[in-house]
């Protein structure tokens, strides 16, 4: 019987650089672009109408916001297929991390259709319409804080992501570096919502250079891909 050849070291990072590209195409459109078009937090009365008025555009963006975690899914698997050689250890950490915070996106997301759901039931004949107005800004308020908290987690699996990177031997050090840093300003971004909200805007202003690493690795593992790791040491631990 003829033996199944695996994917080239070449071929995995590719895959990984294009679902990694997926997300980053889908994420600021579900999670930034079409939420400002329909949430107004200072008025729920606003946010109800634009929501009921954008409703597909909305649902549009929770298929977006689903697909981008599916293939964040497969982003890390592939990336742990890549740099699980390197060392055993940390490849087990970062896929870990990506998939403990998966299902808290989802939590967020069905938040955020709650409020659709609820705009457009005629069960809750008890409430105001006012008073459902209020309830969906309040799940729609729910989900951005949530998303705040849900950073810590795409912080932290950025440290383990980032050594393998500068360990591997295939891939830039600087690379490797970047990430970290990035994997810090998301996680400090997320310290500060909690504990000093009011200073976010300005800080998230300086941070802005270190949470571009993530764009960096992507783009070098759809160009680039990697190098041959044939004869390179690898680290089992």
């Amino acid at each position: 019987m003829e033996a199944t050849l695996s994917p080239s070291p070449k071929r995995i990072a590719r895959y990984a650089g294009f679902s990694y590209l997926f997300l980053v195409i889908t994420a600021p459109l579900a999670h930034i672009y079409i939420p400002s078009l329909i949430l107004d937090r200072a008025n729920s009365a606003i946010t109800a109408q634009n929501l009921l008025a954008n409703e597909f555009l909305f649902r549009v963006g929770t298929l977006l916001n689903v697909l981008g975690l599916i293939a964040f899914i497969f982003t890390v698997l592939f990336l742990y297929e890549l740099l699980h050689p390197v060392s055993e250890r940390l490849a087990r950490l970062m896929r870990t991390l990506v998939l403990v915070g998966i299902p808290v996106a989802f939590i967020l997301a069905i938040l955020r259709m709650s409020a659709l759901l609820l705009l457009k039931s005629k069960v809750y004949t008890s409430f105001e319409s006012n008073q459902l107005e209020n309830i969906a800004l309040m799940l729609f308020r729910i989900g951005d804080y949530g998303s705040y908290m849900e950073q810590m987690f795409w912080g932290l699996w950025l440290f383990p992501f980032g050594m393998l990177v500068y360990q591997s031997g295939f891939i830039p050090k600087f690379l490797g570096v970047w990430l970290i840093a990035n994997g810090v300003a998301y996680v400090v971004l997320s310290c500060l919502f909690i504990l000093f909200p009011e200073h976010l805007s300005q800080v998230s202003n300086f941070s802005f250079p270190l949470i571009v690493g993530e764009l960096w690795i992507m783009l070098w593992l759809v160009i680039k891909g990697v190098r041959d790791t044939t004869g390179h040491n690898v680290n089992k631990t």
